[in-house]
């Protein structure tokens, strides 16, 4: 572990999750509006693995206010997705840098990698709930994307204005420039494949507009059973992310 990496992992998992903790006690805030969440793309943009590991941590935190259920595990490994998605794709879009400029150019680069961090997050846990029909996709699954992606795209550049002070510090993890290791380049095919198709059958069956796979236990949702066919999608992902 490099010097000063856990000091970034603690302070960046108690800045999320105070964050959360003091936007869930204002009751005008609607439950699922976590604003706190804009924190999670400039973790991953600020420190890297680092910062993932910060926002997963942080979530697990928060989450310890209540009993730890299923959806503990979930939000760790989501809120790691979250973050570590935009660090790893923003090294593929050159000279992009995490401060906020006001150009077309890099609002469009930042929604872009704001949204593959949301909607990984919340294909990992929509998939986890909805295999053992705790939630539908379409609900949790699709849900968590919208709230992070629109969370992310409207706070998520605030902590960004962060960086030209971090970097004079010398607190930001210096960019890693993108090595086209056909491991790499395979590793980012599999992972936009995967996730698109994971989100895109799981949204669409759950929903019922395309078949079901498989019919088992109603549960607590009587939408149609979207895990089966979303694994293949899910596979491709997960290991897409492990070669990039």
């Amino acid at each position: 572990m490099k010097p000063g990496t856990l000091v970034k992992i603690l302070a960046g998992a108690g800045a999320y999750a105070l964050g959360l903790y003091l936007f869930n006690f204002f009751p005008p805030l609607p439950s699922n509006f976590r604003p706190a969440t804009a924190l999670v793309p400039g973790l991953g943009l600020f420190w890297g693995g680092a910062g993932a590991i910060a926002a997963a941590l942080g979530n697990f935190l928060f989450d310890l206010r209540d009993e730890i259920d299923l959806g503990t595990p979930l939000g760790i490994l989501g809120n790691l997705v979250f973050a570590y998605l935009p660090f790893r794709v923003a090294q593929r879009l050159p000279g992009f840098s995490a401060r906020p400029k006001l150009s077309t150019r890099w609002i469009i680069r930042y929604l872009y990698l704001a949204l593959l961090g949301a909607a990984g997050c919340g294909t990992v846990i929509g998939f986890g709930l909805e295999g053992p029909r705790l939630a539908a996709f379409a609900v949790r699954g699709v849900g968590i994307t919208l709230n992070n992606f629109i969370t992310a795209g409207l706070l998520g550049w605030l902590p960004l204005l962060l960086a030209g002070a971090f970097e004079r510090r010398g607190w930001a993890s210096p960019p890693e420039s993108w090595s086209d290791s056909p491991r790499k380049k395979l590793g980012f095919g599999m992972m936009m494949i995967g996730l698109l198709l994971a989100f895109t059958l799981g949204a669409l069956t759950s929903a019922g507009l395309i078949p079901s796979l498989a019919d088992y236990g109603v549960g607590p949702t009587l939408a149609p059973a979207a895990a089966p066919i979303m694994v293949p999608g899910m596979v491709l992902f997960l290991i897409g992310l492990i070669l990039m």
